[in-house]
């Protein structure tokens, strides 16, 4: 099996996990500042609700849903606008001027 075949397989399987716990935590979170939102609201204390939402923050910050995305291969295509329709360019060449990275 192709080695970049198996990380893409680890990396698709972590995202999915990850996708699953991010819409727990999600569930959990709507419940939680509800009831916090509806308790606290009458007192005029809405603290309890702000640190539900910076747990929530920190949370997602921790989990890094799309962290993966950084270390995959990125595809850099060269076009060349004719008549307001972008078109492909092969081998980077736009008007006889080869593209610089």
């Amino acid at each position: 099996m192709d080695p970049n075949l198996k990380v893409s397989c680890r990396d698709f399987a972590i995202f999915q996990l990850k996708l699953l716990i991010n819409g727990m935590k999600d569930g959990m979170v709507f419940t939680v500042s509800f009831v916090a939102d509806l308790v606290f609201k009458r007192h005029g204390q809405r603290r309890f609700f702000y640190r539900v939402l910076r747990l929530s923050e920190r949370f997602d910050l921790w989990l890094n849903l799309h962290g993966a995305a950084r270390f995959g291969r990125t595809v850099t295509v060269s076009v060349q606008v004719t008549g307001g329709r972008l078109r492909p360019v092969e081998g980077g060449q736009v008007n006889g001027m080869r593209e610089t990275q």
